[in-house]
């Protein structure tokens, strides 16, 4: 397996930079790829072909019908509630989507 594009590991690595050392944020590996996660919760990793995160059904919908993200299950047949984002033009296309990932993360697993 081949490593994400170098721009790809540039811009994850600044945005993960934004969401380190906020309250609950942590970095671990998820798959062998360098993930986020909030309150021990996965919500995103870098993967060869870009940015796979668990967003909301109805954005994952959205990107999709946009052809703008695919289901990650090429990532794992399990990751189907997950979504595979190839590197924008724009980077604050992935840093609205790690936003939103991140806060669905608390939705999905509410903190006890």
């Amino acid at each position: 397996m081949t490593g994400p594009d170098p721009r790809a590991r540039r811009l994850f690595e600044e945005l993960a930079a934004e969401h380190l050392g906020q309250p609950g944020i942590g970095r671990r590996r998820m798959f062998g790829r360098d993930g986020l996660s909030a309150d021990g919760k996965f919500f995103a990793f870098l993967d060869r072909n870009g940015l796979v995160v668990r967003v909301p059904p109805a954005t994952t919908e959205a990107l999709i019908a946009a052809g703008e993200a695919e289901v990650a299950t090429s990532v794992s047949p399990t990751m189907r509630k997950w979504v595979l984002m190839p590197p924008p033009a724009d980077p604050d296309r992935w840093r609205r989507l790690l936003a939103e990932a991140r806060a669905y993360a608390g939705v999905v697993t509410p903190r006890r």
